[in-house]
């Protein structure tokens, strides 16, 4: 009887001890995944390598778009996303790191799987993935996501030739990613760029989900801001706009204090006849010149809406008409 007491005491020590067994549900929130999820990122790429020089700004989209059990875990595959051989991952409970499945199982300290990274990593610590390479936590703080303030993450890598940035934030995964490679040797160098700007993420839509390509069709500056009639109009299913940003004045034009030099901040948006906003265009600073934006009307039926610019204290609404 009394060995039937000890074990039924060790089985609920070994069942309700908050020590034993935990899960660390708190790290595997900063890469959050579900079939269906999706994330635009704005993309800065820069180079000198070669014959010309490149700096050129898009957008691209990654999206989650299955779910697939191997090794007796769940994986997700994910699309398109900008840090490289990012795909087949999971995001492991028991020690709070994200995994990618080896179907080589190359890596010896896993079964069929490699660590990516560690979403439980603090300040100071060195996280090595199975490609050899050694990742620094160097920062932990916080910041605000679409208007959310998360926790965030930052880890960095840096060698004789590349250097190597990227931030987690809890509750949207990476918002950030900055690599530059560069040749002493040879002078050239790459440095990319990717920002996070809109997501959905288990069914909430974040941010400016917009991929719409912004093409600067022209670098004379006018005097004045501009919001032209979008063509064709009426449209099925797709209408350009195209607007102007003037040279902005150094002088605050309401203190007459000086102001810095920076590009002009430009939302353009596009909204239903009852109010309701359909679309982000544009969400971003931008240097003076003229501009043209696609807007693709193909989920909506037919009926008027308008389009919006705001820049600076401009701010104009015209109407335009979807007919299919």
């Amino acid at each position: 009887m009394r060995n039937f007491k000890i074990i039924i005491t060790i089985t609920i020590i070994l069942l309700f001890s908050p020590n034993l067994f935990a899960t660390d549900t708190l790290s595997i929130k900063f890469f959050p995944m579900h079939v269906g999820d999706f994330f635009v990122f704005k993309v800065h790429y820069r180079s000198n390598a070669g014959w010309q020089n490149v700096d050129t700004v898009y957008k691209i989209k990654t999206k989650v778009t299955q779910s697939q059990i191997l090794n007796n875990h769940v994986y997700y595959t994910l699309q398109n996303y900008p840090v490289v051989n990012y795909y087949l991952l999971r995001a492991d409970s028991l020690s709070g790191s994200l995994r990618q499945y080896d179907t080589l199982n190359t890596c010896n300290h896993y079964y069929r799987e490699s660590m990516r990274d560690s979403l439980a990593a603090v300040y100071g610590d060195s996280v090595k993935n199975c490609d050899g390479y050694y990742y620094n936590c160097s920062q932990l703080d916080t910041d605000t996501i679409f208007n959310n303030v998360c926790d965030r993450k930052i880890f960095s890598y840096a060698s004789n030739f590349y250097h190597l940035t990227f931030c987690f934030s809890k509750g949207f995964g990476i918002t950030n990613y900055d690599y530059d490679e560069y040749q002493v040797t040879h002078g050239w160098y790459y440095w990319t760029i990717y920002t996070l700007v809109g997501c959905r993420i288990n069914g909430v839509i974040y941010g400016d989900t917009s991929t719409m390509s912004i093409n600067s069709i022209s670098c004379e500056i006018s005097d004045n801001y501009s919001l032209f009639q979008n063509y064709p109009n009426p449209f099925n299913p797709s209408t350009k706009i195209k607007y102007s940003i003037p040279e902005r004045s150094p002088t605050d034009p309401r203190s007459g204090t000086l102001r810095g030099l920076g590009d002009d901040k430009v939302v353009l948006k596009v909204s239903n006849i009852l109010g309701k906003e359909i679309a982000t265009l544009v969400n971003e600073k931008q240097s003076p010149g003229t501009y043209e934006v696609t807007f693709d009307g193909s989920g909506l039926p037919s009926g008027v809406y308008f389009y919006s610019l705001k820049a600076e204290d401009y701010v104009e609404t015209k109407k335009m008409l979807l007919i299919k």
